[in-house]
């Protein structure tokens, strides 16, 4: 099942941890220690936003690593020689927020672009926070969703699923222009973690 979360904020990096959205994407794997590998091109690979995966995720049971192109290596990182194959072992890519246009640069210069959609394409489920949302999209998504903060989109295939929200008034948004003016259609959210 081919599958993106595309949270607008929140989870791990905004919240008290863990957050609904943080254990809903360790239930969507479906196993007891699920594996997730953290991407935080989109902020530089700051150390902080990646010690705080590891603590969080690992506080639930998962097995954590990441990928890092800015800063030295350490014991939890997968290897960049080896970052194809051990993307494909995942159960989840989580791409932390940040300048989007950093990360794909950096994304298409060592061809993670076309392993993530490889990774997409066999099952692991790609989930992202505000600019990692934008970099998780495979080719084709079209820019028409907007998310709250506190809300997320779920993609099955290319196509729209389901809003989840985790805080009243939180939800995404069908987003069309009609010349110079955005029109916004709020969508329905289902409630998780309350």
């Amino acid at each position: 099942m081919q599958r993106i979360l595309a949270i607008g904020g929140g989870g791990f990096m905004m919240e008290d941890s863990p957050s609904p959205i943080d254990r809903h994407i360790t239930s969507l794997t479906g196993k007891l220690r699920p594996r997730i590998c953290y991407l935080a091109m989109p902020s530089g690979d700051l150390p902080a936003h990646l010690d705080k995966l590891h603590a969080v995720y690992g506080s639930m049971g998962c097995e954590t690593s990441h990928l890092v192109f800015f800063r030295q290596p350490d014991s939890r990182s997968i290897p960049v020689s080896h970052f194809r194959s051990k993307l494909l072992e995942q159960d989840t890519i989580y791409v932390g927020g940040g300048n989007t246009k950093s990360a794909l640069a950096v994304w298409r210069e060592w061809g993670l672009d076309t392993v993530s959609r490889e990774t997409w394409e066999r099952g692991v489920l790609l989930a992202g926070m505000s600019a990692g949302a934008i970099t998780t999209s495979p080719h084709g998504f079209p820019p028409s969703i907007a998310i709250d903060d506190f809300a997320a989109a779920m993609f099955l295939g290319t196509s729209l699923d389901s809003v989840l929200s985790w805080r009243t008034g939180s939800t995404a948004y069908q987003a069309y222009r009609a010349g110079d003016t955005v029109i916004e259609t709020a969508l329905p959210a289902k409630q998780i973690g309350q």
